[in-house]
């Protein structure tokens, strides 16, 4: 018997090297079985396959490893990038907020240049501006979290005040429902603590 010449960690996955190395285990053992020894052939056979499993499994190793830096580096890119992204558009905010308050002081609309204009332009959308405190309750949504069990109980007892305490505990966060707010808002409803506004915003020509 000899090693397959192409059963190499190069040419060969390390599901066919364990499927020869596994082949050339059962065929040592029947030999001893057959013959009462292991012939040197048959030794060497499975300590050459069992060297070709240990460089996949170290040139898998090798790749993992190196495509896990790469995908860090790639990362590590990407934080750069967007941080830089960030500064860029923090810094075009603060350009055109610094424009939009020069134009309110002095009453303009625009500003000419011998190539471009600048305009201050209301918004498409109004802002909803809120006064949490002056906001009506039922204006609020509540979020809370249950277990399954707490919820089975919900369903089954209502009216329990076991329950009512559980579900008092059970609130995490109570924020102003915008949905609900901005519906009634554009319907024409007034709310206390809540009002649309139309900002405005710089626009180059």
């Amino acid at each position: 018997m000899s090693s397959t010449p192409g059963t190499t960690a190069e040419n060969s996955t390390l599901f066919e090297i364990d499927t020869e190395l596994e082949s050339a285990f059962d065929a040592a053992s029947q030999e001893q079985e057959q013959t009462g020894t292991t012939s040197d052939e048959a030794k060497q056979r499975c300590l050459e396959l069992f060297a070709e499993l240990g460089k996949k499994v170290d040139r898998i190793s090798r790749y993992v490893r190196a495509t896990e830096l790469k995908a860090r580096a790639a990362k590590e890119e990407a934080t750069r990038l967007t941080a830089r992204q960030r500064a860029a558009e923090n810094r075009v905010e603060q350009v055109k907020s610094m424009l939009a308050f020069f134009m309110h002081v002095r009453g303009l609309r625009r500003l000419e240049g011998e190539l471009n204009t600048i305009r201050l332009q209301k918004n498409g959308q109004a802002s909803l501006q809120l006064d949490s405190l002056a906001l009506p309750g039922e204006y609020n949504q509540t979020t809370i979290t249950l277990a399954q069990q707490d919820w089975a109980h919900v369903l089954d007892s209502i009216t329990s005040p076991e329950l009512r305490k559980t579900l008092e505990a059970a609130v995490t966060k109570i924020e102003p429902n915008k949905e609900l707010l901005r519906e009634h808002l554009q319907s024409g409803r007034e709310v206390a603590g809540a009002a649309l506004v139309k900002g405005e915003h710089v626009r180059f020509d």
